[in-house]
């Protein structure tokens, strides 16, 4: 009986130390891959939880939490490549950065929740990589500061609206400054709502403008508007098109913040080399006699 019990416990206590060696793995091969994806960072950190105990051995883990600051990017270079083989589930992987450069926008954080995302096993167990499968639609959000975003705003009317002053509250944004297209100078107010459109950009809508308190004709406005927007677009300035599909968007104090649906995106195919037929290049040498049409 003592032995059978020394047995028991020895196993048990085999199994803990491997699932610890498999814990720590994890959480080595995750915060590896952050620092793969974003090598431009100041400081990350990785959270690795499994489903339940000892869940690692099933291959199942409940959440990886990844997050990096003062990161550098010109979008995230995370893809799924469906295939075979054994996989595993992580229940929920989530990606915080924080006052990080998206395609040379400033972005104050970006916060990122996807499920049931499958992983190659194999690729996790010889390689030391987390290779994705699959994954299901998540949330996202993407902050920015509205100095940030006014900045940038107040660049699309430069040549338009001399000393611009932008404000947003209340999902609005008012546009206040100096005509540019006025020979006297006049005092210009616009006022519109901030939609989303289509899935991936913010624009302004129901624009209205006045100088010295004037409407001002529709030609103008519709300058204005074509200016301005889109204020962001998720693939020109952020380089997330693929990876967002825009709802919403939120007036914050001091912030604004858009959300949306997103899932990890199929990692497009490396496009073969097309195969170009070999130039003729005609024989430079006079023709004879008999080459020349009959006259």
């Amino acid at each position: 009986m003592d032995d059978t019990l020394k047995s028991v416990t020895a196993g048990l206590v085999s199994l803990v130390v491997i699932h610890g060696i498999l814990e720590f793995k994890a959480h080595r091969v995750a915060l590896n891959e952050l620092h793969i994806a974003f090598p431009h960072h100041k400081e990350t950190d990785a959270r690795v939880r499994e489903v339940q105990p000892l869940g690692l051995f099933s291959n199942r883990i409940r959440l990886i939490d990844l997050t990096a600051s003062q990161v550098e990017t010109a979008g995230i270079p995370l893809y799924q490549s469906p295939g075979g083989g054994l996989t595993g589930n992580i229940g929920h992987l989530r990606l915080h950065m924080l006052n990080s450069t998206f395609a040379g926008l400033s972005v104050s954080r970006f916060d990122a929740d996807i499920p049931d995302v499958k992983y190659d096993v194999g690729t996790l167990v010889f390689r030391d990589r987390i290779l994705i499968r699959g994954a299901g639609v998540g949330n996202g959000t993407v902050t920015v500061s509205e100095a940030d975003l006014v900045g940038f705003a107040a660049r699309k009317l430069m040549g338009l609206v001399d000393n611009c002053t932008i404000t947003i509250i209340n999902g609005e944004i008012r546009i206040e400054g100096v005509s540019a297209v006025s020979s006297t100078k006049s005092i210009l107010v616009a006022q519109g709502k901030l939609t989303v459109r289509d899935g991936r950009s913010i624009q302004v809508e129901q624009l209205t403008a006045s100088m010295d308190g004037k409407p001002i004709a529709r030609p103008l406005v519709n300058l204005l508007a074509n200016r301005l927007n889109p204020v962001l677009d998720t693939d020109a300035d952020l380089h997330l098109a693929d990876f967002i599909h825009l709802t919403d968007v939120r007036t914050l104090p001091g912030a604004v913040r858009i959300e949306g649906t997103l899932t990890i995106p199929v990692k497009p195919r490396k496009q073969k080399p097309a195969v170009r037929a070999p130039l003729r290049v005609e024989s430079a040498e006079p023709k004879t006699q008999e080459d020349l049409p009959d006259q």
